[in-house]
């Protein structure tokens, strides 16, 4: 489904032997089964995968940053800067991106401070699949914000009111980011 610089996503579904296999570790909000409203054994997920040496990659990379950050240091009014305590801290952020647990936990809270939303919805982390390098999460089919925004301008080029759908697509946006 797409590429980053770290991972890569696929669209999968969750195998019906696989989900009751982990069934006491699944949460009831994850799956959903006729019988039991706990466990849905058609769940469409995404799969978000590390790229291989990606980690060696971004280690080696952080070595030089350091290096050349210390390196700075021997310019007198490059002291101030502080470029190695800079470096430690995308270091630190970087190590975050590099543990997929942290997504998943990222995306647990975002659900928890939007749930009241309807505005905004964020897929859930299927924990018990999800390691390190790996995380499994609830498909979610979106609409890409072009898809509005094409419509706004069609509204207005046909005389209509697109402004009003520019405000609300703005307001939407403003109130999700915040």
């Amino acid at each position: 489904m797409g590429i980053g610089a770290i991972a890569q996503v696929y669209k999968a579904r969750l195998r019906p032997n696989v989900a009751l296999e982990h069934r006491e570790s699944l949460t009831p909000d994850h799956l959903i089964l006729d019988d039991d409203p706990s466990i849905n054994l058609n769940t469409t997920v995404a799969v978000k995968v590390l790229h291989p040496y990606v980690r060696a990659t971004i280690l080696r990379d952080l070595k030089i940053m350091t290096f050349f950050a210390r390196l700075s240091w021997l310019i007198p009014s490059m002291i101030w800067v502080s470029l190695p305590e800079e470096v430690s801290k995308f270091g630190e952020m970087m190590q975050d991106q590099l543990d997929l647990r942290v997504e998943a936990e990222n995306l647990r809270n975002f659900g928890w401070n939007f749930k009241e939303r309807r505005t905004a919805k964020f897929p859930r982390p299927l924990v018990a699949f999800t390691t390190r390098e790996i995380l499994v999460e609830e498909y979610e089919l979106g609409v890409p914000l072009k898809v509005f925004l094409d419509a706004a301008a069609e509204a207005k080029s046909n005389g209509r009111n697109g402004e009003a759908l520019d405000r609300k697509i703005a307001a939407i946006g403003l109130d999700s980011f915040l």
